[in-house]
This record gives C-alpha cells, structure tokens and sequence, in this order.
C-alpha cells in the first residue's frame, strides 16, 4: 500500500498560505472526524508516514479517516483532473492506493488513450527524528501530449523490511 497526495499547482501567482496548528492526540476525536472550519492538513512527510501510511497499514485507526482507498492501476491509469474531486478549492489531495502485486513498480505510467503519462522525476528516503529510514518519496509530474503539465504527485511507499518486520501481507 502507498500513500499519495496529488497538487495542482495553479500558474496564476497564488501562494499556499496554510498554516500548522497543534493539536493533542485526544483533540482528534473530539472533532469526530469532522476538522474545524479554516483547519489546512499540512502534515510533514514524517506525519504522513507515522500517522497515516503505517497505521493505515497495520489496520490501527487513522485520526482522520476521510481519504479515498483506489486500486493501482485505476489510479494510474486516469487522468488526474478526472481522479480528484475538487472541493472546496482545496488544491491537494490524499490517497491511499493499494498496490496491485501484478503490476511492476514502474517509473512512467500510460494514462489511457489521452496519450498522458506520470513520469518519476526524483525519489529520496524519507527519515524520523531518530534518524531511522522510514519511508520513500517519489515525485511524479503528469506529462500530456503537449509535454509537462502543472500536476504533481508524491507517492510515499514504506521499505520492504517494514512488511517483513511486522508480517504483512504486501
């Protein structure tokens, strides 16, 4: 299983002017999944991974569980404007894709018949404070026809030993 966030970066100037607040553990669940008017998500890869992705995967509760779960190769194989859901102007989105063993880690995916493509741009470790490797990242940018487009996507993927440490399923 992977974690993806996709972002549209708009060529119009606008600057991504979210902010962090803290919040306790125990605060989560008083919102009952439901986060304050004016709340941004700008979790860190570190939180993304710790608090998302390996919970996720662990099947322990996620603090708030409204990400969308797609298959790999529906996914990849969509363009991205049809695969995001644009709600209230928000310009970033999560997933959780579940990996599809059939399918190899592949560096550029063929979208359709549109003649699009994800291309893998860049890829670097993701470590924790500790500095314990705990994840990769992987760039993408969605490439058309007519070449680069403003979609980007980072794919986060935990390392082969975690499923091996903990016994899961891949």
């Amino acid at each position: 299983m992977a974690m993806v966030e996709v972002e549209k970066n708009y060529e119009d100037g606008h600057q991504n002017w979210g902010h962090r607040i803290p919040v306790e553990e125990d605060y989560y669940h008083d919102w009952h999944n439901q986060p304050p008017v004016g709340f941004r998500f700008l979790p860190t890869p570190e939180e993304l991974v710790k608090q998302y992705l390996i919970k996720k995967v662990l099947g322990n509760p996620l603090p708030v569980s409204d990400f969308l779960e797609v298959e790999e190769a529906e996914f990849y194989t969509t363009p991205p404007m049809s695969s995001v859901h644009f709600c209230s102007g928000e310009r970033e989105w999560y997933f959780f894709i579940h990996k599809d063993n059939n399918i190899p880690n592949n560096p550029i995916w063929d979208v359709g018949s549109n003649g699009g493509s994800w291309k893998l741009t860049k890829t670097r470790e993701i470590f924790d404070t500790m500095g314990n490797k705990i994840a990769f990242k992987f760039y993408f940018v969605y490439y058309s026809k007519l070449g680069k487009t403003h979609w980007k996507m980072d794919e986060f993927r935990l390392p082969a030993e975690f499923y091996k440490d903990f016994k899961v399923k891949v």
